[in-house]
């Protein structure tokens, strides 16, 4: 019996990897001889089609694969069996993500591939862009945007994995407008103009002087910095999100630039022309302003000025379009020298003496040269009068005029006469002040005498034979007091003569003006009917406690604004003053009225900030709508509130009165909120903000 079986060898294990991924299955050893005789036949997981039968077959997978070995002689089977081993797994390719982004601040980005598979047997390649550094493999530097690749090979069994990652970039740089500006005289500071720039809370600001003059005084790091000259200016505008910085410079011109100005030919004022007009000129579009030795002259404001003193006259010339001013100087000279005038020596005439010779002829002489004697008291020969020596027919006080008649100026001495009788001289003293109207007369009153007061003007005399009187209502200017002594036999034989001057007094009229609609202000001339007769005068206004404000454009030239409230309708009075300046109690007082006609929008206008720094100027809150008539809300009530909501102070009725404090003391600087009810039972209700400044 033959059952002797065949012998079966599957032969050696083998492998499928990532690069071979097909086995042979070597069952060469098994029996094979003679040819013919056995059959082959390989089982398993992947058995390639056509090689099964065959002593090398093909594995396309891993797992256990049978041989079977059959002798077809006597049927006899012998099975053998090997193993396919599978070496294919992949490595691991990550790279961390966010990449993280390129920008102005970080110009490389480290990717981190740390994650990825590890080990001598793992090969790692980058592609992408040429700006990657891979001299640390796992922790590549890149300096550009793009796709970057890793691949991780095994190179044990040539598996691989790939991943990729975008690098962002943001470079994009901010916005960066400057504008140009000019200062000219009418600007002590101006605010440059960045707004065109970029704008958010991701940017930053900051202005640099990059030439001077000026300087930057507030707002360095806002778009509208504050500066106090020209000069050119920086300004860097930064992105905080990616650091990329604009830059760009505002170029602040100087436009300081005086106007051209002449005041005129130099000129001279006589006794005949007691003027003489200085024509000046200047560069369109300025105003004018006349200066008397270095005084601006009220009223003195057109190009050509007529001057009646010698002195230095200057011409200002202010631009209109810049605030620049020049000046130029035109000297006028006196030519009213009076002429040499002399009376000759005081004489005496007795009661016996019928005349007596007035002796001019020390005076100047000359064809233009002429006289005349005048009586203050006494009695001249009239056909003497024109002459340089007169004829006093009585004792008395005679003036010598002499008249320069080519330049009209006239000088004049006085010659008394004395009656030579054996009684004193009339003598006298006036006791007041230029600013009075009244005066205290006192003569003297030698034995045997009479006396007389008299008066050039028409003032009072109390009694004209007292000595000793008082005299009233003195006109204003020179008023000449005589006092004149008689006796029996030689009547007004002496006489005493001086002068009281008297300040004069402006006379103030009253004044209406109206604000109507949405006019804000009204301007009114104080003076355009008020009579000056040619003083010097003050102008005050009355302290004016509201509603509104009143303020003068020029004290002396009388012209002021009323600014009405926003919160008043109704009839506003203030009351100004019109003084001498060299009497303060010569003074006469005005009134102006304003009516003011429009609607009251509650909201329209509140008060916004408070400095109670005891400084007396805006110490406290007002309301004008309260100021203006404080019985028309009897049963207002104010609320403050800080910004929490908490109640710092309230008060029924409100007084116009809070300070900044609250029951624990004054509050710190900062915004708070009111509530202003007109009337508790009311719906008029005022509402805002007010702001502490210490």
């Amino acid at each position: 019996m033959d059952t002797l079986p065949p012998f079966a060898e599957a032969g050696p294990i083998s492998t499928i990897t990532c690069t071979v991924n097909q086995a042979t299955l070597n069952g060469t050893g098994s029996s094979n001889n003679p040819v013919g005789q056995y059959t082959y036949l390989w089982t398993g997981p992947g058995v390639q089609a056509g090689t099964e039968t065959s002593l090398m077959a093909t594995a396309t997978t891993s797992g256990l694969y049978t041989l079977t070995v059959t002798n077809t002689l006597n049927g006899c089977t012998k099975s053998d069996t090997v193993s396919v081993l599978n070496n294919s797994n992949n490595p691991v390719a990550d790279i961390a993500s966010p990449a993280g982004t390129l920008n102005c601040l970080n110009q490389f980005v480290t990717l981190n591939a740390t994650g990825s598979s590890q080990g001598a047997q793992f090969q790692y390649t980058w592609s992408g862009p040429f700006c990657i550094n891979t001299s640390v493999p796992l922790m590549p530097v890149v300096g550009c945007s793009g796709t970057f690749t890793l691949t991780v090979t095994n190179t044990q069994n040539g598996c691989v994995d790939m991943q990729s990652i975008f690098v962002p970039e943001d470079t994009n740089d901010p916005i960066a407008e400057a504008f140009n500006s000019s200062f000219d005289c009418n600007d002590t500071e101006i605010q440059l103009d960045g707004t065109a720039s970029s704008q958010g809370a991701v940017f930053t600001y900051e202005w640099t002087v990059i030439q001077g003059p000026g300087a930057i005084t507030s707002g360095v790091s806002t778009l509208n910095p504050t500066v106090n000259g020209p000069g050119a200016f920086g300004l860097e505008v930064t992105n905080t999100q990616n650091g990329c910085i604009a830059t760009d410079i505002a170029q602040v011109v100087a436009d300081t630039i005086p106007p051209g100005v002449n005041a005129g030919p130099d000129s001279e004022i006589s006794c005949i022309d007691l003027t003489t007009v200085l024509f000046g000129s200047s560069d369109p579009n300025v105003t004018y302003q006349w200066l008397f030795n270095g005084t601006p002259i009220p009223g003195a404001t057109s190009a050509n000025y007529t001057a009646d003193e010698a002195g230095t006259y200057t011409l200002e010339a202010t631009s209109t379009l810049n605030g620049c001013t020049g000046s130029d100087d035109a000297e006028v000279a006196p030519n009213n020298t009076p002429p040499l005038t002399d009376a000759g020596l005081d004489q005496d005439l007795g009661c016996e003496d019928e005349t007596v010779v007035l002796d001019g002829s020390g005076s100047d002489s000359g064809l233009t040269i002429t006289y005349a004697w005048t009586v203050l008291s006494g009695l001249l020969d009239p056909g003497t009068v024109a002459d340089p020596i007169a004829v006093a027919q009585e004792a008395g006080t005679y003036v010598l005029t002499v008249t320069n008649q080519t330049t009209g100026c006239s000088g004049s001495d006085t010659v008394v006469v004395n009656a030579i009788i054996g009684l004193p001289l009339a003598d006298a003293s006036f006791g007041g002040d230029p600013c009075e109207v009244d005066a205290f007369l006192l003569g003297n009153l030698p034995e045997g005498t009479t006396g007389i007061w008299t008066v050039n003007t028409t003032a009072d005399i109390e009694d004209p034979t007292n000595p000793s009187t008082n005299i009233f209502d003195l006109a204003p200017g020179i008023n000449i007091i005589t006092w004149t002594l008689s006796s029996p036999n030689c009547p007004n034989y002496s006489t005493y003569t001086d002068t009281i001057t008297v300040a004069g007094l402006p006379i103030a009229n009253n004044d209406i003006g109206e604000i109507t609609g949405d006019v804000e202000s009204v301007e009114i001339d104080l003076l355009a009917n008020d009579l000056l007769l040619g003083i010097d005068y003050t102008l005050n206004i009355v302290p004016f406690p509201g509603p509104g404000t009143v303020e003068p454009q020029n004290p002396l030239d009388g012209v002021v604004t009323y600014f009405a409230s926003a919160l008043f309708a109704g009839n506003v009075e203030f009351q100004y003053a019109l003084c001498n300046i060299n009497c303060p109690d010569l003074c006469d007082t005005a009134f102006v009225r304003i009516t003011i006609d429009k609607e009251i929008d509650l909201d329209q206008t509140v008060p916004n900030g408070i400095t109670p720094n005891g400084d007396g100027t805006n110490e406290t809150l007002i309301f004008d709508i309260l100021l203006a008539d404080p019985t028309r809300y009897p049963n207002n009530s104010l609320i403050i509130f800080n910004r929490w909501g908490d109640v710092v102070f309230q008060a029924a009725p409100y007084n116009n009165d809070w300070d900044g404090s609250s029951s624990n003391g004054p509050l710190p600087a900062g915004t708070y909120y009111f509530i202003l009810r007109l009337d508790i039972d009311d719906s008029d209700i005022v509402r805002g903000d007010i702001t502490i400044v210490r």
